[in-house]
């Protein structure tokens, strides 16, 4: 059940047209009358699954809290993901975009790690004394 919430979440949120949105909202509609405690106990698992994924996410925004008033953000995005800072705080922060939450994928997080280990190896090699 859990699997055709997630299907049918998907189908709405990128729905282009009203056609396409009332013909998942009439998918939903359908699936809750024919089993309306598996589709309660399936809405329960996706956010148990949405709460968790965020969990995960929450030491990273605080990690990343404690160095960014040293940081520009703007040239971090710009010179390791050539995107904006709107972008990374988007991602930093799970704000919603088109309906979802925004995340750092895997990929992203590997940039993130290997940009942040390049900077403190800059700021590292400074020798002012």
């Amino acid at each position: 059940m859990k699997e055709e919430i997630d299907r049918l979440n998907t189908l709405l949120t990128e729905a282009k047209t009203s056609a396409e949105r009332n013909a998942a909202t009439a998918e939903l509609d359908a699936l809750i009358k024919k089993d309306m405690g598996a589709f309660a106990q399936g809405l329960l698992d996706c956010i148990e699954d949405s709460n968790r994924k965020h969990l995960n996410e929450l030491p990273l925004k605080k990690k990343m809290e404690l160095i960014l008033p040293f940081l520009s953000v703007s040239t971090l995005t710009r010179t390791y993901f050539q995107k904006s800072p709107q972008w990374f705080y988007h991602k930093l922060y799970g704000h919603i975009v088109n309906g979802n939450p925004e995340s750092f994928n895997q990929a992203e997080l590997k940039i993130l790690a290997e940009a942040l280990k390049d900077i403190s190896n800059k700021i590292g090699s400074i020798n002012v004394l």
